[in-house]
């Protein structure tokens, strides 16, 4: 029985979130200032995706983006301590709603490339998220995106890619390839807003017609994010985020 666990000496755990991979992953609250925290949990031995995921957070200062605040290893586990941030999950808002094909989806992806165009400029070396998916998105109650889960990310200076792959949302490079650039995050967000719009999780391969029962320019959007070969897609979030801009103007 996870609920009541004392971890840390301070974060008394509140319930067990949905998680992938071998990390447990816990609502908590701290025993004396009555805050509410996410604690990833993970062997020492089983995983190295969390400290980096601690190192790469405590270098972001975005308010849609979680911060790391503590990170420590206790009883041969380690742990790492991020803002909780109220709201619900795309993918769960999707599977309530149906699907979303209105300016309200074109706006959360737009969204969502404020926050990669963040991410990618950072200097002296750009971070990529990786692993862009409904279930690592949250919608807050005011109806602004959060961007979350930053296990699958390195800098793009880090020779070793290997990536939590997610079907139907990982680029076709992440499979196979080192060669790994913002461009793979593109993929993701045309792999999520294809996710809105259809209300359904996209096959591996995406390409969209002329009666897929999408709009011309949507599925324009989302054909040029997702295209096989990454030199057809966007450049970048900003020409992205521009079109995006288009669509709901």
């Amino acid at each position: 029985m996870e609920r009541g666990r004392l971890i840390g000496k301070k974060y008394r755990v509140i319930a067990r979130m949905k998680s992938g991979g071998t990390k447990k992953v816990f609502l908590a609250e701290h025993i004396r200032l009555h805050t509410f925290w996410i604690i990833k949990e993970w062997r020492n031995w089983e995983s190295t995706s969390i400290p980096m995921e601690a190192m790469i957070l405590s270098k972001l200062k975005h308010q849609d983006i979680p911060r790391a605040v503590d990170y420590f290893e206790e009883n041969s586990y380690g742990y790492l301590i991020e803002e909780y941030i109220e709201g619900d999950i795309l993918e769960d808002v999707i599977k309530e709603r149906g699907k979303i094909q209105s300016r309200l989806g074109v706006e959360w992806m737009y969204q969502l490339c404020k926050i990669l165009e963040y991410i990618h400029s950072i200097k002296p070396h750009p971070i990529i998220h990786g692993d862009i998916k409904p279930s690592n998105i949250i919608v807050s109650p005011d109806k602004t995106i959060k961007l979350i889960d930053f296990g699958a990310s390195k800098a793009k200076s880090v020779s070793d890619w290997r990536y939590c792959i997610t079907e139907g949302y990982s680029a076709p490079e992440q499979y196979f390839s080192t060669a790994i650039d913002q461009r793979c995050d593109i993929y993701g967000v045309g792999a999520v807003l294809y996710y809105i719009f259809a209300g359904k999780h996209p096959e591996k391969k995406i390409r969209l017609d002329p009666g897929s029962g999408f709009s011309e320019n949507v599925s324009a959007v989302i054909n040029k994010c997702t295209f096989f070969l990454k030199e057809l897609r966007y450049h970048d979030v900003m020409e992205l985020g521009e079109d995006l801009k288009k669509i709901n103007s």
